[in-house]
């Protein structure tokens, strides 16, 4: 009986450690946390992006361009893995959309005005969650 009683104490031992482990890596959905991926990926994002000019080499910017939406993807996860509540429908509609883009400008060397128009269409049904996630930004995270 001491052993069955042993055997229960350390399954429930491991089992409330376990749980504790999941809860505490789990992100936390929060302004704060939201704030801080934000501000973390545009830093990254700008760094990668910003000091580029392509005006003499226009195919280098098409190619430059399709990489930046592919790099979008993963941010938007990012920050969708922590956004609040609030807000998590948006990011998450635009993660959808991005990858959409990122889709569609597979196809813009086959079928150039077919990928236009689904890059158009992603981005248009997307554009209500753009706006409410720059809102939100701008309220919670300042100007990063």
């Amino acid at each position: 009986m001491k052993a069955l009683v042993t055997v229960v104490a350390a399954a429930l031992a491991i089992t409330v450690t376990v749980v504790i482990v999941r809860a505490n890596s789990a992100p936390t959905r929060s302004a704060a946390a939201f704030c801080q991926v934000y501000n973390q990926q545009k830093r990254q994002f700008i760094a990668t992006y910003d000091t580029r000019n392509y005006q003499n080499d226009p195919l280098a910017g098409l190619i430059n361009s399709i990489n930046a939406i592919s790099d979008l993807v993963p941010m938007f996860e990012k920050l969708d893995a922590v956004a609040p509540p609030s807000i998590e429908p948006d990011v998450s509609n635009i993660v959808d959309s991005l990858k959409q883009q990122e889709q569609a400008a597979g196809h813009e060397f086959s079928d150039p005005l077919g990928a236009l128009g689904e890059g158009l269409t992603a981005a248009l049904m997307s554009s209500a969650s753009w706006n409410q996630v720059d809102k939100y930004i701008a309220q919670h995270c300042g100007a990063g």
